[in-house]
């Protein structure tokens, strides 16, 4: 029952859309029952998707359902890739800390 659109007036039932819908933006959100999840296709400073799923994390959130969330490391490479204007410091600096702390 997946919907999507590129604006309001898109909106409409993923069955619908025509091949290859996905590929029109680099992010998107499923909305789960266990909560909203964000899905990156690509991310500023992360080369490699194979290296990104080596450090990433599975998580198991249903019967199944599994989930890789990125590492600390790799946030945080994220962040320092964007422009400055963009970067949030205090994510930055939260991530740092969590890094301190698993070393």
């Amino acid at each position: 029952f997946a919907e999507w659109g590129r604006r309001d007036d898109e909106w409409g039932p993923v069955a619908e859309k025509s091949r290859g819908w996905l590929w029109g933006q680099n992010v998107f959100c499923l909305l789960t029952k266990f909560g909203p999840v964000d899905v990156f296709l690509s991310l500023p400073g992360i080369p490699s998707y194979h290296d990104a799923m080596q450090r990433s994390i599975a998580l198991d959130i249903g019967v199944d359902l599994q989930i890789r969330l990125i590492s600390a490391q790799d946030l945080l490479e994220c962040q320092l890739a964007l422009p400055a204007i963009y970067q949030k410091l205090e994510r930055i600096h939260h991530l740092r800390e969590v890094l301190k702390n698993e070393r």
